[in-house]
């Protein structure tokens, strides 16, 4: 996730947002005291489904830098996992006139996926990251918190 993330806190009785990761920190640091910003912010319910998804993101790169089976960047990793876990929107599937099915992976953007739904993906996904990697899933995960 490449945008800037904030979290709400109530700091001396005010509510405010608050730098999240790096990122924000940097953007953050480009103003000047009080000025003025302008805006819409969105968020989310559950805050460690921000650190969950970087973590599928972050584990996406590790595969596509590490793997033998040709898929060179974090996207192709993610498409390859949606499909290999058959990660389908049955509301979009195609059946074409010759007979055959185009199934769409479904979205696993906060905003799409509950997040017991998106534990269970994610828990799935490093299962099969794991072994393409040809590793255990604990060797795996080792290897996503050191980045």
């Amino acid at each position: 996730m490449d945008k800037p993330t904030w979290q709400k806190k109530i700091i001396n009785g005010s509510e405010v947002a608050v730098q999240f990761d790096l990122k924000s920190q940097e953007w953050f640091n480009g103003f000047s005291d009080n000025q003025i910003l302008t805006g819409k912010l969105a968020g989310v319910r559950k805050p460690r489904s921000i650190k969950q998804l970087r973590l599928y993101w972050v584990a996406c790169g590790i595969v596509s830098e590490n793997n033998r089976i040709g898929l060179f960047a974090k996207e192709q990793v993610d498409f390859y996992i949606r499909n290999r876990l058959n990660f389908f929107d049955t509301d979009k599937t195609v059946v074409m006139p010759g007979g055959n099915v185009i199934f769409y992976p479904r979205s696993i953007a906060m905003h799409n996926l509950e997040h017991i739904e998106a534990s269970d993906y994610f828990t799935r996904s490093f299962q099969v990251m794991a072994e393409i990697l040809e590793c255990t899933v604990e060797e795996f995960m080792d290897a996503i918190w050191r980045e």
